[in-house]
């Protein structure tokens, strides 16, 4: 949670500074920062969809595929936005579930856009396996039915369920 903290607070520093610069020597410095990003970062020209940069994330998740994964998140929209933020599905195994930002900036003297990307795969199995346990805690509250037992007060408590059973 810290380093995520961290991370923001670096990029929101980094977005000011890249939108009130003009000097390519700024852009290296950010360039840096972003190679120790874990998320995929892209800066796009607004003007014609040129990549100018992609981080070190980037080229580990999509390799030899940069291009056409680049192609395939512009289709969103993203270079006629100021700013998007949307969860998207890709073909891609290094990273089938993403939450894709994207807002735009200075980068030297183009206009251009910056995407990132963090996979988030392990986050929606998560949700997934909780949202089918409250499923089946329901099946069971309404049909099966359950106890519950507190052994500091000794009370045993049943559902309607059982407790009509009994009777």
């Amino acid at each position: 949670v810290q380093e995520s903290v961290y991370y923001a607070l670096e990029r929101k520093d980094m977005l000011r500074h890249l939108r009130n610069s003009d000097s390519s020597e700024t852009n290296t410095n950010y360039q840096r920062v972003l190679d120790k990003i874990r998320d995929a970062i892209f800066v796009v020209s607004r003007s014609d969809g040129a990549l100018l940069y992609s981080n070190s994330r980037a080229k580990e998740w999509f390799g030899a595929n940069i291009g056409e994964a680049l192609e395939d998140v512009l289709e969103y929209g993203l270079l006629e936005s100021e700013e998007v933020e949307m969860e998207i599905s890709t073909r891609y195994p290094s990273a089938p579930r993403l939450t894709l930002r994207s807002e735009s900036l200075g980068w030297g003297r183009s206009d251009a856009c910056l995407i990132s990307m963090r996979e988030i795969s392990k986050q929606k199995r998560a949700e997934d396996a909780f949202l089918i346990s409250q499923r089946k805690l329901e099946l069971i509250q309404r049909g099966a039915g359950y106890w519950i037992w507190n052994p500091s007060s000794k009370e045993l408590f049943l559902s309607n369920s059982i407790s009509t059973s009994l009777r």
